[in-house]
């Protein structure tokens, strides 16, 4: 799968940041850019999972990733695309693809989306919904 553009500067941003949400923990799942020629930057060809908390995906969780564009060899020049590939038949699905500016003191997680109706969903102990007592 492959995102172009006319061109994005990445000058000021350190990060490639996307969810995914894969069928398999053990998704090989790949991620690289594209130059301001439109060639692939294969030198940067980063295993995704890797950025991600606990470095595996969970099935059927989103997780956050975090890549570095230094890693991806993306970092402060035009960049026309970027491609996501993987070796098996299984689903993945990504979402918010974006380069951002990452902090270290930022997180990644997962996130379990219930398939109830959140009225069924219990609230947290010590949280109320209430006017503060």
């Amino acid at each position: 799968l492959t995102f172009r553009s006319s061109g994005f500067d990445t000058t000021g941003d350190n990060t490639l940041s996307f969810y995914i949400k894969s069928s398999d923990a053990n998704e090989q799942l790949y991620v690289h850019l594209h130059d301001a020629n439109g060639t692939a930057v294969l030198s940067g060809r980063v295993h995704a999972p890797l950025y991600s908390p606990g470095e595996i995906l969970y099935p059927g969780l989103w997780v956050e990733v975090h890549v570095p564009l230094a890693d991806l060899d993306g970092d402060n020049r035009v960049i026309t695309g970027v491609t996501f590939t993987h070796d098996d038949a299984t689903t993945v699905s990504l979402d918010e693809i974006r380069f951002s500016s990452f902090s270290e003191n930022d997180t990644g997680g997962c996130v379990e989306v219930p398939e109830v109706p959140s009225s069924t969903v219990p609230a947290p102990t010590g949280f109320s919904l209430g006017p503060p007592e």
